[in-house]
């Protein structure tokens, strides 16, 4: 993924910062499926665990530099990622501008929004793995509901990190900041 990503990166000269997870997955996706089915709703901050602590200490360093310009943060992820890096984003607008969010299967939305983030979510009908109707209703359509404007994108290939999908993303979140 890092690598499909490096021409995009030169093309709009940013900074690449990857980080895994810990685990198999993203620590928020395990988590959001042990609490699926208990009564009640989940407080968000509780759902986080160490991925985001990492990921918030990795950005900190980055930020200590001044050629980093903080307006231009987008997270990116694909698959259990996007998820992850969708989340991460709506519950940080003070420090990303917004989220490329490629195959997501979920998102979790904070009380508080900024629905001045901007955000692209791409699925290729073909995908095997995770839901295009999901990403395309569920998790746009609830954006939207929430007073966000997110850029939606069919693509062919399937369950696949698509570097040309990432482009149109990233060109669509920086927008004129670019």
């Amino acid at each position: 993924m890092l690598d499909g990503m490096i021409p995009e990166a030169r093309q709009c000269a940013c900074l690449l910062l990857a980080i895994a997870s810990r685990g198999t997955t993203w620590d928020l996706v395990t988590a959001t499926r042990a609490v699926r089915g208990r009564e009640g709703p989940a407080r968000l901050d509780s759902l986080f665990g160490d991925d985001a602590g990492r990921v918030e200490r990795a950005l900190s360093s980055l930020l200590a530099s001044p050629i980093v310009d903080r307006r231009r943060i987008v997270l990116i992820g694909f698959s259990d990622g996007a998820s992850y890096a969708l989340s991460l984003a709506l519950a940080n607008p003070q420090l990303v501008r917004g989220a490329v969010a490629i195959a997501p299967g979920f998102h979790l939305e904070p009380s508080a929004i900024d629905p001045s983030q901007r955000l692209f979510i791409a699925h290729s009908p073909e995908d095997r793995v995770l839901s295009f109707e999901s990403s395309r209703d569920r998790i746009a359509g609830s954006l939207r509901n929430a007073g966000f404007d997110p850029a939606f994108h069919a693509y062919r290939g399937g369950h696949v990190f698509d570097p040309a999908v990432v482009a149109l993303g990233v060109d669509h979140v920086l927008d004129a900041a670019r």
